[in-house]
């Protein structure tokens, strides 16, 4: 006979199949790069440059914006948020490189592939370290949304007695009337 799988379990279990799936596409993707069986097209150049620069500056402020908000940290996990730092500082570095060095913006057929190529393979490399090392961390330490989410589904936690949600009474105000208005 199975067991039956309490609902953090099965949630946890949903979560880190989620993560993992990550952790292998990112993994054939750079491997990919890396073997040069994909090669960075000229779109693919632009398009990498101007999405991680956006992405990491994105990711530096919203790290910071989980610090200063007390609301965002508690559903959010600060050991995710800091894991993805050194991945967005150094896609930075390298945006600003590449724009300085003018390899996004080259005709088509320089040699700059390949720089792109293992950009991006360490990029995707280094996203398939953090999901694996966040799919390993969560199983113990589930994401507080998570938590949240469960507790939503569940409904309200034992030992409360349900609210009663009653819809108040709206009074609806007159306009004051002509022998009413001061004058």
């Amino acid at each position: 006979m199975a067991k039956k799988l309490d609902p953090l379990t099965k949630l946890k279990l949903v979560y880190l199949i989620e993560l993992l799936i990550f952790v292998v596409l990112f993994s054939v993707l750079a491997s990919l790069l890396v073997a040069k069986v994909i090669l960075v097209a000229d779109w693919k150049r632009y398009l990498f440059s101007y999405a991680t620069l956006i992405g990491g500056v994105w990711i530096i402020i919203d790290f910071f914006w989980t610090l200063k908000s007390p609301k965002k940290r508690v559903k959010s996990s600060l050991v995710d948020k800091v894991a993805l730092l050194p991945g967005a500082i150094g896609l930075i570095a390298f945006d600003i490189y590449a724009f300085s060095q003018n390899l996004v913006h080259i005709p088509e057929g320089q040699p700059t592939d390949i720089i792109f190529n293992y950009a991006l393979a360490i990029d995707f490399y280094y996203l398939a370290a953090v999901y694996l090392f966040e799919s390993i961390y969560h199983w113990y330490k589930p994401v507080p949304a998570l938590m949240e989410a469960l507790e939503v589904a569940e409904g309200e936690p034992e030992g409360k007695e349900p609210k009663e949600e009653t819809p108040e009474a709206v009074e609806e105000k007159e306009a004051p009337s002509d022998e009413e208005k001061p004058e």
